[in-house]
């Protein structure tokens, strides 16, 4: 049995709640102001900062809209820099790099949420001055790899960060080789001629584009680090010069409401962010469990069942500080009474935060996300799967993919990959697995007759598969469902109810001239068990895939040979490929933080908090209204989001793997 001295336990979850809360960044960050100090520098003109006490990198480069990688290239005097900041020090700021600030609005703009009377917008004056800015954009050239030739060479070489070139090289993540054709993201500069215009009480970026008759993309690339999504009246608004050539008529009408169906994009392009956010973790730690008369307490004590997700978030939030991000994680035993939840709500313990992850059960995630989505803040669930507590929770993120979710996708990858080869789908008619049963059968019905008429390639987003895992699409409508239920005819599958028929049904369908795919809806460790095996004694006559539930993966005495042998397929979220660099760092940190091995929980902490840390420095607390950004392919990310019910958002990827020789495969990447 294994062991550890209670006192020795104590200290430990002690000491990652105190390094949580102190040592990963509890200080109150000073304001940064823009300095007016400027100096010439080998013909290159610089703002000179001086590093105040608690002043950020991350909030220096916000404050002069520069990112922090510019600053990095600017400073290459001062090599300790990339080690952490020091009060006194003197940052070159380049000027050509900062974002011009607008006028400071004069007053609040009131903007109605469900406002259905037109605004007008006014004719401005003629007598504009047309003026030029330096609009910095992003291009690229393409380097050839030389012998020898180094990434941290070229970064150096081009002064773009390793990460940037990595970002836009995926392949190279896996090593140089010589003439090998890279991407190299640089910094270029376009002269833009714009006028000021006055903004007008009620005016939005949406009706000044269509009056101006420029588009939105031109007047935020000219007005950046602006909050253009709610403009103030009296401040100045940079509009392309070609607009001023226009006979405007004295006024023109636009809806509002088609204005605000398009604010998202606005606020994305130039989010509200802030020098430093403040995060929750509501996680089960049983604290009051503990018997202080004990001397050692047992490896299976409760105390133990989150303890490996809590030290991956903490991992992820030591990694987010590097990049510049400052968060002060606070910490709550949080456990399954939702009374307890309440109680944090009642105390006020919970109205500064920008970012809540958890609870864990759903009772006492149900009180949270309500208080929550009054306040605009976003809730991480990260275990709990059923999405019914997304309907009606418009910030909540469920970051296990339901089983229904899996399943339908799994369908869709049957009906594409396996189009031609005998389908079998097994279950027992579990009258509480109705609503999974039928959804799958629906699905694998009408993704079969999307293949067999063409339809699928023409008209349907099919699943994401890359070396990441599956991404489902979500669930139909009834109406498109009916008429490819119509257009398919007679099934293309068989289906077997296995308390009625049992084994002998399903070899009575068995088809010794095509490859055997038999999905497998019921669970059970003894059913799992003696079912592979039978399924094993017919390998010899017919080629056999099984594609089983993820709660198989949990049985222990089911014969991996049989997982092998049958090409056993399973979904899971919290795949780990161990071949891949990021897994192995995070390994090699994990033991050298905690002296163990982490295991699925610790990759999905350090997964969510590190998505979740970092969606808060790019986008700031109300990142939920930039999903569509975050769930970018220029990103590699362990989750894609999708509003599920049309409320919240539950992540859609996940990973179908096989068993070979004894490790667990990606299908995606065969």
């Amino acid at each position: 049995m294994v062991t550890m001295r209670l006192w020795n336990f104590v200290f430990v979850l002690s000491s990652l709640m105190l390094l949580s809360s102190q040592a990963l960044g509890q200080f109150e960050p000073t304001t940064v102001n823009r300095t007016t100090t400027r100096a010439t520098i080998d013909g290159q003109g610089y703002f000179q900062h001086t590093v105040l006490a608690g002043q950020t990198l991350f909030g220096i480069s916000q404050a002069y809209g520069v990112s922090i990688e510019t600053i990095y290239n600017a400073n290459q005097h001062l090599p300790d820099l990339r080690n952490g900041l020091r009060a006194g020090l003197v940052l070159h700021i380049p000027v050509n790099a900062v974002a011009p600030l607008l006028q400071a609005p004069q007053r609040p703009v009131q903007i109605a949420q469900n406002l259905t009377q037109p605004t007008t917008v006014r004719r401005p004056e003629h007598s504009v001055q047309i003026q030029t800015i330096e609009i910095p954009y992003r291009d690229f050239i393409e380097h050839t790899v030389d012998r020898r030739e180094t990434l941290f060479g070229i970064s150096r070489r081009y002064q773009v960060s390793q990460d940037s070139i990595l970002m836009h090289n995926p392949i190279a993540r896996q090593g140089l080789h010589y003439r090998q054709v890279l991407k190299i993201p640089v910094k270029k500069y376009s002269a833009i001629p714009f006028f000021y215009y006055d903004v007008q009480q009620g005016e939005t970026l949406e009706n000044l584009s269509t009056h101006f008759g420029v588009t939105q993309m031109e007047v935020m690339n000219l007005n950046q680090g602006a909050d253009l999504e709610n403009l103030a009246a009296g401040s100045l608004l940079r509009v392309p010069a070609r607009a001023a050539a226009i006979d405007w008529p004295p006024y023109i009408v636009v809806d509002q409401q088609a204005a605000d169906s398009k604010r998202l994009m606005v606020y994305c392009a130039n989010p509200r962010l802030k020098e430093h956010y403040n995060v929750a973790v509501l996680i089960p730690l049983y604290l009051d469990q503990f018997n202080p008369e004990l001397t050692r307490i047992n490896a299976s004590h409760v105390s133990f069942s989150f303890l490996s997700f809590y030290q991956g978030i903490l991992i992820a939030l030591d990694s987010i500080a590097q990049v510049g991000v400052s968060i002060t994680l606070h910490t709550f035993d949080i456990g399954r009474n939702a009374s307890d939840a309440q109680q944090l709500v009642n105390n006020n313990s919970l109205e500064q935060m920008d970012l809540i992850i958890g609870p864990f059960f759903p009772e006492p995630l149900r009180v949270i996300a309500a208080f929550a989505n009054k306040r605009g803040i976003a809730v991480v669930s990260p275990f709990y799967d059923n999405p019914d507590l997304l309907v009606g929770n418009a910030n909540l993120f469920q970051v296990s993919p339901s089983l229904q979710t899996m399943l339908e996708s799994t369908a869709e990858y049957v009906a594409r990959n396996y189009t031609h080869q005998n389908i079998i789908f097994v279950h027992n008619n579990q009258p509480e697995a109705q609503g999974l049963i039928n959804a799958f059968r629906n699905r694998l019905t009408s993704d079969l007759a999307m293949v067999k008429n063409g339809r699928y390639l023409n008209t349907i987003n099919g699943h994401l598969l890359s070396d990441l895992g599956l991404v489902g699409k979500g669930r139909r409508r009834n109406g498109e469902m009916g008429e490819l239920r119509n257009s398919n005819g007679n099934r293309q599958f068989h289906e077997v109810v296995y308390r009625t028929g049992g084994m002998a049904e399903i070899q009575r369908h068995l088809d010794a001239t095509r490859q055997n795919i038999i999905i497998t809806l019921i669970g059970g460790e003894a059913f799992v068990s003696n079912y592979l095996r039978q399924l094993d004694l017919m390998r010899n006559r017919f080629q056999i895939t099984v594609i089983g539930t993820p709660q198989w993966l949990e049985y222990q005495t089911v014969n991996l040979r049989l997982y092998e042998s049958l090409n056993v397929h399973n979904m899971t979220s919290d795949f780990v490929d161990y071949r891949q660099t990021h897994e192995q760092n995070f390994v090699t940190r994990f033991r050298k933080a905690y002296r163990t091995e982490p295991d699925f929980d610790a990759f999905h902490g350090v997964r969510t908090g590190y998505f979740f840390f970092d969606a808060l420095g790019r986008y700031g607390r109300e990142f939920f209204k930039c999903v569509e950004q975050l769930n970018s392919p220029e990103f590699t990310n362990p989750f894609h989001f999708k509003n599920a019910y049309g409320e919240g958002w539950e992540n859609i990827k996940f990973v179908l793997f096989r068993q070979a020789g004894f490790r667990q495969q990606n299908v995606a990447t065969q």
